[in-house]
């Protein structure tokens, strides 16, 4: 670390040390959320009339919100716009529309079905179509955030590398 002068100097200096730690809390957040995923819903059946996209787990974002006065802010969230929405034809002249409604919508109940997507997966669904228990991986993936201290252990050994000693409580 270079010799600093003023607090305004100190806090930059500290910033940069932090960052990296923080960015790769996010990258561990995140991961917990595919995990969940794979585990709880991925993991349960392979599709035989179509093929996983792995647009869910791509559109899996993080954007950065603020960086100021000591305070890191993002939001890790689905992009929706990652998750496509197309006709689709697999073979065998059976038509399996990619991340829409059977007819073709690309909304239910004026909600689109990549927000609908994520809503079935967590709540579950029991429509003549589709049906399937609740997962719950939204809440189990904080569930591992918090209760089980993960992250906060994660940033914790984060700052031991580069020699700060701290107790991160969530």
């Amino acid at each position: 670390m270079k010799q600093v002068r003023t607090y305004t100097e100190l806090f930059k200096e500290l910033e940069k040390q932090l960052f990296p730690i923080y960015q790769k809390a996010l990258e561990h957040m995140k991961q917990i959320l595919i995990d969940a995923l794979n585990r709880l819903w991925f993991s349960r059946y392979q599709p035989a009339l179509y093929e996983r996209t792995g647009d869910l787990i791509n559109s899996l974002s993080i954007k950065q919100l603020k960086n100021s006065n000591g305070k890191f802010e993002a939001l890790i969230y689905f992009d929706k716009d990652k998750i496509r929405q197309e006709h689709a034809d697999f073979g065998g002249g059976y038509p399996f529309n990619i991340h829409m409604s059977l007819d073709g919508s690309t909304e239910y109940g004026g909600i689109d079905i990549g927000n609908w997507i994520l809503i079935w997966l967590n709540e579950g669904s029991n429509s003549p179509y589709w049906s399937f228990p609740e997962t719950g991986w939204y809440d189990g993936s904080l569930r591992v955030m918090q209760e089980d201290h993960e992250v906060a252990q994660f940033i914790t050994k984060e700052l031991r590398k580069i020699g700060i000693t701290a107790t991160v409580s969530w």
